[in-house]
């Protein structure tokens, strides 16, 4: 019962100000849902806002510090061990969910490699399998590092 008590004091600010074990899982969803990626899971190569392809994903985090809302992500693909995009997300916003823990969407670790400037170009990654990897950074320089193994796939 003390416990039941204890944790009804905390406030969601409280939550996400950088308590516990830290964590940071890649995955899917909509509106505050989240479902973690699967190996192997399949995921379609988008055009993000600033341009160039991506493979989109949202992040769930615990333990980084977000009551400011802020992270820093840097997001990388491989295919085939071979890097084809690096990006630096400064300032993410990651919103503070109910029980803790950080949500963040809209974006997309980058595929810019010189040979992928078309959408045509992309057709020799279709089933390919890719690793995305993001690191969060919070303002006082906690990290946490994910990776997701995916198939990738194009729209028809």
């Amino acid at each position: 019962m003390f416990l039941a008590l204890f944790l009804g004091c905390w406030s969601p600010d409280q939550l996400c100000a950088g308590r516990g074990e830290t964590s940071l899982v890649l995955g899917e969803g909509s509106g505050t849902e989240f479902a973690a990626f699967e190996d192997g899971q399949v995921v379609e190569i988008m055009t993000p806002p600033q341009g160039g392809f991506g493979l989109p994903f949202r992040a769930r985090s615990t333990g980084l510090r977000i009551a400011d809302q802020f992270l820093d992500l840097e997001m990388r693909t491989e295919v085939d061990g071979e890097v084809l995009g690096e990006f630096l997300y400064e300032d993410m916003i990651a919103y503070c969910q109910e029980d803790g823990a950080g949500l963040m969407w809209g974006t997309a670790t980058p595929i810019d490699h010189p040979d992928f400037v078309e959408s045509e170009d992309l057709e020799v990654l279709r089933g390919k399998e890719a690793r995305m990897v993001v690191i969060a950074t919070d303002a006082m320089g906690d990290e946490v590092t994910a990776e997701a193994w995916i198939e990738i796939s194009l729209r028809e």
